[in-house]
């Protein structure tokens, strides 16, 4: 599958949910992310895979809206000046890499219907997590508590949900076991018109490094049912070979 013109892969998905296995995985298989971040840290082995610029154009409209990444406002609408950043830091992106650049940033869910109405060709995939494994990876990282991870974990993935039911996507599950974890990675890499299986480099996933794996009930009936509904829509989107071209170009 060969690309004509540009395209951006945004990788969508909650904090501490698998969205820097997933940029790595797709990295490791021929997306390019252009200057991310690959340097390892206490908090993510093997690299956040993240675009600093971008990251930080988030966390200014977060502030700007009076919140922040584990407080979003109600309200986040660009502003005119913001859209102008937006497009720019896309173009700057883009120049660095050849006919498909990909970038990832959990607060990109927070302003997915920003980025939806710029004039660039956009590719979602996405990855979520159990609520209690999430939670207990955020309560480690950030000291916040329980009750407060899991009340992000419904935010990010009902922004998660409902941008897949406005348009289907792959989604990851991060839970799954590793063979089929990598089958699936392999099958968004085909899909993405990507380098094949067999050319791809090491795995990215270090099964070591996988911590907080315990799902449980605790997260209460409501993260339950979110996390059914994304198991369901990660599933139904291959289901009988029906998986919808990507995105086509639209600039």
């Amino acid at each position: 599958m060969t690309h004509t013109r540009p395209r951006l892969v945004a990788l969508l998905g909650m904090h501490r949910s698998g969205t820097s296995f997933l940029a790595g995985e797709l990295a490791n298989a021929g997306l390019c992310l252009g200057d991310a971040n690959r340097s390892g840290s206490a908090a993510n082995a093997k690299g956040n895979q993240e675009y600093q610029p971008l990251v930080i154009f988030h966390e200014n409209c977060l502030k700007a809206a009076g919140g922040r990444w584990d407080a979003p406002p109600d309200e986040r609408a660009w502003q005119p000046h913001q859209r102008e950043r937006a497009w720019q830091l896309a173009q700057q992106l883009l120049g660095q890499c050849h006919g498909q650049a990909g970038f990832k940033d959990p607060r990109t869910l927070l302003f997915w219907e920003q980025w939806q109405a710029l004039p660039i060709t956009l590719q979602a995939i996405g990855i979520f997590r159990h609520p209690s494994a999430c939670s207990q990876s955020l309560v480690q990282r950030d000291g916040m508590s329980s009750q407060h991870a899991i009340s992000l974990w419904m935010q990010y993935n009902r922004a998660l949900l409902a941008a897949w039911q406005q348009q289907p996507f792959p989604l990851v599950d991060f839970d799954a076991p590793e063979p089929l974890l990598q089958q699936t990675i392999h099958r968004i890499a085909d899909w993405l018109g990507l380098l094949d299986a067999d050319q791809a480099q090491q795995p990215f996933l270090d099964v070591a490094l996988r911590h907080h794996r315990d799902a449980d009930a605790s997260c209460g009936p409501e993260a339950l049912a979110l996390h059914r509904q994304l198991q369901e829509a990660a599933g139904s989107f291959w289901s009988l070979g029906a998986a919808p071209e990507p995105t086509k170009d639209r600039i």
